[in-house]
């Protein structure tokens, strides 16, 4: 496929992408604010896993947690941007400051203007005081490991290594969203908000700005 035609694709696919999750972003986002669809079993999933919680699971989940707090994704980042410089892949470098931390921003901005409070249980770790819908954390996570997977499936065109670069990026987004519930920070409608915003901007930025070009790849 020739260069011009494959990067209008991808420029379709992505506003594609960003259209529909949109849409999705905006159901999620009115059930949150109106207690139906996704939204009313918030509480319900969220006191369940709140009492079946372990201190040994709870620390281990908060580790992942902090891990991939908004200074953990952009310290992450920082090591990603020497290698990105070092390799002299400014063009990706760009782009991952218009995927990760922008995207950071806009998750953001969501919050205070939905303004959902965070959930409240007996006996949980301390309750945080701004807002909950979307998460942060979830979506900083989102947006980093789903810009690896752009930056990955750039250097190999070999279909069991892009499945595993796929699932091991989508494992580790549902970690983070899982222990943000499990811990008691935000509800499931939360987290499941923050990865449909998380596909929506990277969705935009593909869009508008496409993905650097690059050597065509052997399957070999």
């Amino acid at each position: 496929m020739p260069a011009a035609s494959s990067a209008s694709s991808l420029r379709t696919r992505g506003a594609m992408l960003c259209l529909l999750s949109v849409l999705a972003l905006l159901v999620l986002a009115r059930d949150a604010a109106t207690h139906q669809g996704l939204a009313r079993y918030d509480r319900a999933v969220s006191l369940l896993l709140h009492n079946a919680g372990t201190p040994l699971h709870a620390q281990l989940l908060g580790g992942v947690t902090a891990l991939h707090s908004t200074l953990g994704i952009l310290g992450m980042g920082a090591l990603l941007a020497a290698c990105l410089l070092r390799r002299g892949e400014k063009a990706w470098l760009a782009l991952w400051c218009m995927v990760v931390p922008a995207g950071m921003l806009a998750n953001l901005a969501l919050k205070h203007l939905v303004r959902r409070p965070r959930p409240s249980f007996d006996g949980a770790l301390p309750h945080l005081s701004n807002f909950s819908f979307p998460s942060g954390h979830t979506t900083g996570a989102a947006l980093f490991y789903g810009f690896l997977v752009l930056y990955g499936l750039g250097r190999t065109a070999q279909a069991p290594r892009r499945w595993l670069l796929v699932l091991a990026a989508c494992a580790m987004t549902a970690l983070v969203a899982f222990s943000r519930v499990y811990l008691g920070f935000h509800f499931p409608s939360d987290v499941a908000a923050s990865v449909v915003l998380a596909l929506a901007w990277t969705g935009g930025v593909l869009a508008i700005a496409g993905l650097p070009t690059r050597p065509a790849l052997s399957k070999a």
